[in-house]
């Protein structure tokens, strides 16, 4: 069997009881240090379930994958995933692979930074539109487009910056927001103005998380230290939302 496993948005303290039995009673178990940062304490987490914990890689996840899923046929396989399994496509690509190969395979849910941002801000769930992801190494104007498709339905937007932690690279939200109004000059859209407010946020759950809520012009001059980083562009605000981010998210207007 293959098992799904989430870890949380922040430590291993963030994992469920359920998901710390199953990696007590897995065979073996990786840790997924591909698609998001984590802050596991690896000797920790070792201790805790009395087993060696190997890290999968991005060659591991989406390259190699047919070892995992061999390993799956014979013994019961663990996956500890940063926040919740399915968030990232490549979980779900192993989840089907895995299936059509014969393999049975178990998901345990867990906190993703998705729902966490939302409520952590004081924001409707109901009020998010498409979200998207700025990678990397991009030259897509679809960030624009998506934060254009959502405001003009009152919506709001939640950006993931990538953060390749292979490579120890990873956008920050100073730098996402400057792309955004690189591209606003380009197409004069008027989709990004200097005065709308703007959520940036980091290490979201940690001591040392940074929330601040600021004009757009002020945002793409914040630093908010070590990854990860995620935004949210807010559409039409209802006055208990404004409410909420003058006291979590120190907005000041």
């Amino acid at each position: 069997m293959l098992i799904f496993i989430g870890s949380g948005i922040c430590n291993e303290e963030d994992i469920s009881l359920r998901g710390l039995n199953e990696l007590k009673n897995a065979d073996k178990v990786y840790l997924d240090s591909y698609t998001s940062k984590t802050y596991i304490n690896l000797k920790n987490l070792e201790k805790v379930i009395g087993k060696k914990v190997e890290l999968a890689y991005r060659k591991d996840l989406e390259e190699n994958w047919e070892k995992i899923v061999q390993e799956a046929k014979e013994k019961n396989v663990a996956l500890l995933v940063p926040g919740d399994s399915f968030i990232a496509t490549t979980h779900v690509a192993l989840r089907i692979e895995a299936e059509k190969s014969g393999v049975k395979t178990k998901v345990v849910p867990g906190i993703s930074v998705y729902t966490s941002v939302i409520g952590r801000l004081g924001l409707q769930i109901y009020k998010f539109g498409a979200s998207v992801t700025v990678p990397v190494h991009y030259t897509s104007e679809k960030p624009y487009d998506v934060i254009r498709m959502n405001k003009k339905n009152g919506l709001h937007t939640l950006i993931f910056l990538e953060h390749d932690v292979e490579k120890g690279e990873f956008v920050d939200v100073k730098s996402a927001i400057k792309k955004l109004f690189e591209i606003e000059e380009r197409r004069s859209e008027k989709v990004i103005d200097p005065r709308d407010i703007v959520i940036g946020i980091a290490r979201l759950g940690h001591v040392s998380e940074k929330i601040e809520a600021c004009e757009a012009r002020k945002m793409k001059e914040k630093e908010f230290g070590e990854p990860p980083h995620i935004i949210v562009y807010p559409g039409s605000l209802h006055f208990m939302e404004r409410e909420a981010l003058k006291l979590f998210a120190n907005l000041k207007t």
